[in-house]
Order: C-alpha cells, then sequence, then structure tokens
C-alpha cells in the first residue's frame, strides 16, 4: 500500500506531467472545414468557384536496424513524401478556368509548341489556402511553393440529369512543400 502512494507522487512531481494535466486549449472552436478561401495565382478564377481542397498530409519512411534480438530497432527516415494537392471546382459556364488549367498542363507537355521545356515562370505557381474561424475572419494562411498540375479531371455530361447540377471539375497538383502561418 506504501508503495502506490509513493508511485503517484511521483507521478505529480514530474513537471512535464503535470503541465500536461492542467493546460487548457488555447481555443475551444472546431476547425470549420466549410470555412476557407483558395487562390491559385496563376488561375483567380478558382477562387468562388472552389468547392474543396485538401490540406495534403506527410509521411516518412523508416529504416530498420538489424539487432542480435528478435525485433530490429526502428529508426525514422530521413525523406518526406507529400501528398497531392487536390482541389475540386465549379466549371464555369464558358469553361475558362478548366481551360487554364487545361492550357496549363499543354505548356508543361508542349502539347500545342512542340517545345520541350516551357520557360520557367510558366511551369510553375504558388497556391494560397486560406482558413476562416468561427467568426469567418482569415486566421491561418498556408502558402503552396511552385505548384503544378498532374491531372485534370474530366466534365461528365448527361442526359439523365433532371436537376440543375453545375459541372465540377478536379485537378491534382504537385509543389515542393507548404508552409503554414498563423495570422494576427
Amino acid at each position: 500500500m506504501e508503495q502506490n502512494k509513493n508511485i503517484n507522487r511521483d507521478y505529480l512531481n514530474d513537471p512535464i506531467l503535470r503541465n500536461a494535466l492542467v493546460r487548457q486549449p488555447v481555443s475551444e472552436n472546431p476547425l470549420q472545414l466549410n470555412e476557407f478561401r483558395f487562390i491559385l495565382h496563376r488561375i483567380p478564377n478558382t477562387v468562388y468557384l472552389c468547392q474543396s481542397v485538401n490540406l495534403p498530409g506527410i509521411s516518412i519512411g523508416e529504416t530498420q536496424q538489424p539487432s542480435p534480438f528478435s525485433v530490429k530497432i526502428r529508426r525514422p527516415g530521413t525523406s518526406m513524401q507529400q501528398e497531392n494537392l487536390t482541389l475540386n471546382f465549379i466549371v464555369n459556364e464558358n469553361m475558362s478556368n478548366w481551360m487554364e488549367i487545361r492550357k496549363w498542363i499543354s505548356i508543361l507537355t508542349g502539347e500545342k509548341t512542340y517545345q520541350q521545356n516551357a520557360w520557367e515562370n510558366e511551369k510553375y505557381s504558388d497556391a494560397t489556402l486560406v482558413m476562416l474561424n468561427s467568426n469567418s475572419n482569415p486566421f491561418i494562411k498556408v502558402t503552396f511553393n511552385r505548384c503544378f498540375p498532374l491531372e485534370l479531371g474530366g466534365i461528365n455530361f448527361a442526359t439523365t440529369v433532371s436537376d440543375i447540377t453545375p459541372a465540377v471539375a478536379s485537378v491534382s497538383f504537385a509543389y515542393t512543400g507548404y508552409d503554414i502561418e498563423y495570422l494576427k
């Protein structure tokens, strides 16, 4: 019985654990998934037509070090993998936003000009995801660096659609990295 009291007392004397027990969150409001703006600097027409965008996840590999014991020692890898940035947007009536991305892909591949390489400034665009707080004020800005499109989804037309439904397309981007900044 005396031993259990010592364990509890030692547990509460640990400053890291004591701090974790009394700490309160800075904000108790949940992140609102429908309060955001996405700006693709090269194609600003997508700002108000953006339906969804992801904040890409990241992962690292691991290495396993041999051990004389039955379990290998697991160590963190040295490289980071980033998910693609994926955007779903309403295609406007004249399809200008969809066509701008298609033209961008054509420039990257040399489809129209039969050139191997596009000018460096034509290949990439920065993009910004601005998250809004519960008062609809910007509070987090995520800047994606040197984005370029990997895949542009098609547009499906159908005579069986009875309601007026806007066309939605998706586009996936690669990028070199992103920075997260809290706004004041």
